[in-house]
């Protein structure tokens, strides 16, 4: 059982490869994502926005600060050509910290009229081996419902009785494998605390 778990022995690397061969699909991990509208990888190293789904992968890319803005059906309200949008912005700092560890933090949002939903992201990635990485990230999500955007018939409807918006803590993990140059292997999951969405 010791050679299992060690990152230095050779059943290690074959038992990893082995079970992100099984559960390999960046479709599946893509799926997660959630709030963001922007196309995420988790396993390619030239796109940043891959650590907003794979927090361990930072530490084998290079810094950036990346930003992106999306506007939905521009035009479509009356009184706002630009209600329906989304934004990131991402800050990548590889083997900064003590440790070499390395920092990542992404800022997401998305804003619909009535609705508006964001989310405050820290991700620490630290290589185990030089083709080993192991990422944590931790955030806060915020959902929140402009109540004067609805007609309500009752002024006590229950659907307010919590308020009109909450903020969440949210957890993911990641994984990354690298046992060739050009193959890079990944398992990632978001949500793993399964944050509450609703606001009773």
């Amino acid at each position: 059982m010791r050679q299992l778990i060690n990152p230095s022995s050779t059943i290690f690397y074959r038992w990893l490869i082995l079970l992100m061969l099984l559960t390999a699909g960046g479709y599946t991990a893509r799926a997660q994502v959630g709030l963001s509208y922007f196309p995420a990888d988790p396993a390619n190293l030239y796109d940043w926005r891959a650590g907003m789904v794979n927090p361990s992968i930072g530490v084998f890319q290079t810094g950036a600060v990346e930003m992106g803005v999306k506007l939905f059906h521009l035009g479509f309200a009356d009184n706002d050509a630009a209600a329906f949008q989304a934004a990131y912005f991402l800050l990548n700092l590889p083997r900064r910290l003590p440790g070499k560890l390395g920092l990542g933090a992404q800022v997401q949002s998305f804003r619909a009229g009535l609705f508006q939903e964001s989310e405050f992201k820290l991700s620490l990635s630290r290589r185990l081996q030089p083709n080993l990485s192991l990422g944590i990230g931790l955030a806060l999500r915020h959902f929140g419902y402009d109540r004067a955007q609805f007609d309500l018939v009752d002024p006590d409807d229950p659907v307010f009785a919590g308020g009109t918006s909450r903020w969440q803590p949210d957890l993911g993990l990641g994984l990354t494998y690298m046992p060739l140059t050009p193959l890079v292997l990944t398992l990632s999951a978001s949500h793993i605390n399964r944050p509450a969405v609703s606001l009773s």
